[in-house]
């Protein structure tokens, strides 16, 4: 007797071999026992005459013995499995592509079994009942979403097979692009309509978008577990649990939480820690490609709910993104847009990237002014894009009204650096007056090309040793002046 209270047994049948008897295993099942179902016929080639008992395993597959025929004629073991299986034809999967499942129905030795097989994913029937073809049906999709799913399959049964159930097998769904070191450990669950891909131990890549696989992922990757990226991904939270690491390396991270609380805090302390001084290898978030380059690249971020939202983000969002020290909106180029955000904000108390602390110390300070600078009209590759901060007047009045102009980088350009009485210019000194080459004289003028700094008003033409020239003097004059000299006739 099974569990369900079914009775099974076995015949010895001398009608039809009066020497050595085939025989059968059957069931008698339903409220009196009184459905007949043949299980398994015996022709001597697989066993005759099954006198023993039967027993059952846990799986519920069901053995006997027979005392006659086999291979050498004396007898075999047997095992009947219940009536119907399930295979699937891989493990695990890349999202949108095609996975197939089989369903067995176990035939007896005396007859085949006809019908349909209807196939169930996650407990809810897919497709149309299935005919059986021989003893199999097959059930093929591609539209499984990225997780773990559980797959069976029912049996209708005919009038010599009764309808069975199979129990379930499962199949995980990977998201596009994800790759995984040797020891990787990671799960994809769903939860309120939205997928968590959790990673609890080892390294795993992202080589592509998770949201090419489905949109609104979690990342949640666990204690002493890191994940790196190689595409930019939009995903709905991060988290962060313990040393659990993400290495954005030189991609961009988009958050959009919604309506859901603003996660910034976490964000940004996930960042600071990544940040670790400044050489980017820390726990947490971090940048493999902004530590090769610490000295111009760091990981920026922002949050839509900002002061002026100075990236532009759409409401409930949060970028992060590889970028030049000192690109404060993230738009990958550091320029006036920029210097005006740290300006705002210099020598204040912030909380972001954003406002223009670059150094993760939550304040606006010569520190970010000079990173800023070194990078300032550079693009995202560090090539120049316009004229650099020595060159910018907004810049250097600034630094001037300051005490920052230490922090503006020198020129490399030798007749650049060919200004002052020693033939250096030096915005250190806050000069008064246009210094020239000691060499210049009356019978040696200033060269066309000259660049001379002061921080007083002076007018457009200049007079030298009995030779007038006019001063270029730029649009906006601010209280640190510029010009190049450029000889005209008189």
């Amino acid at each position: 007797m099974d569990a369900a209270g079914n009775l099974f047994g076995t015949t010895s049948d001398a009608v039809n071999n009066p020497l050595f008897g085939t025989g059968t295993v059957f069931e008698l099942s339903g409220s009196n026992h009184q459905a007949f179902q043949t299980l398994a016929s015996f022709s001597y080639a697989n066993g005759a005459n099954p006198i023993a008992g039967l027993t059952f395993d846990a799986a519920g597959n069901l053995y006997g013995t027979t005392m006659w025929g086999g291979s050498n004629g004396d007898g075999t073991v047997f095992e009947l499995t219940p009536g119907t299986s399930i295979t699937s034809s891989s493990a695990s999967a890349i999202y949108g592509t095609s996975v197939t499942f089989t369903a067995t129905v176990a035939p007896n030795y005396d007859s085949q079994p006809t019908g349909t097989v209807q196939f169930q994913i996650d407990g809810s029937n897919v497709g149309s009942p299935v005919a059986l073809i021989g003893d199999t049906a097959t059930y093929t999709t591609s539209t499984l979403s990225a997780g773990t799913h559980f797959i069976s399959a029912i049996y209708g049964g005919d009038v010599n097979y009764q309808p069975s159930t199979s129990a379930t097998t499962t199949t995980t769904i990977n998201p596009i692009g994800l790759t995984s070191s040797t020891g990787a450990i990671y799960s994809i669950t769903w939860s309120s309509g939205a997928p968590t891909l959790d990673v609890s131990a080892g390294t795993i890549t992202l080589t592509a978008d998770l949201s090419a696989t489905s949109p609104g992922f979690n990342l949640v990757i666990e204690d002493g577990a890191s994940v790196v990226l190689s595409s930019d991904q939009h995903i709905a939270a991060l988290q962060l649990n313990g040393t659990g690491s993400l290495n954005v390396n030189n991609c961009a991270v988009f958050i959009n939480y919604g309506s859901n609380s603003d996660p910034i805090s976490a964000i940004a302390a996930d960042l600071k820690n990544g940040y670790n001084g400044g050489v980017w290898n820390g726990a947490g978030t971090f940048s493999s490609a902004a530590a090769a380059n610490s000295i111009s690249y760091g990981l920026g971020y922002a949050d839509s709910a900002d002061p002026g939202n100075p990236a532009g983000l759409y409401r409930g969002n949060i970028e992060i993104m590889y970028t030049l020290l000192g690109d404060a909106n993230l738009d990958g180029v550091v320029n006036a847009i920029d210097f005006g955000i740290l300006a705002a904000n210099f020598n204040k108390g912030v909380t972001g990237w954003d406002q223009g602390d670059f150094n993760y110390d939550n304040v606006v300070s010569a520190i970010d002014f000079g990173e800023l600078a070194a990078n300032f009209n550079k693009g995202a590759t560090g090539t120049s894009v316009g004229l650099p901060a020595y060159d910018d007047p907004a810049i250097l009045a600034f630094a001037a009204a300051n005490g920052l102009l230490a922090d503006v980088p020198e020129p490399t350009s030798l007749a650049l650096l060919a200004i002052g009485t020693t033939g250096i210019l030096s915005r250190r000194r806050h000069p008064r007056e246009p210094h020239y080459p000691r060499a210049v004289t009356s019978t040696n003028p200033p060269k066309p090309g000259d660049r001379h700094c002061w921080a007083t008003p002076l007018t457009t033409h200049v007079r030298f040793g009995g030779s007038r020239y006019e001063a270029s003097l730029p649009p906006i004059v601010p209280i640190f002046k510029c010009i190049t000299l450029n000889p005209f006739i008189k």
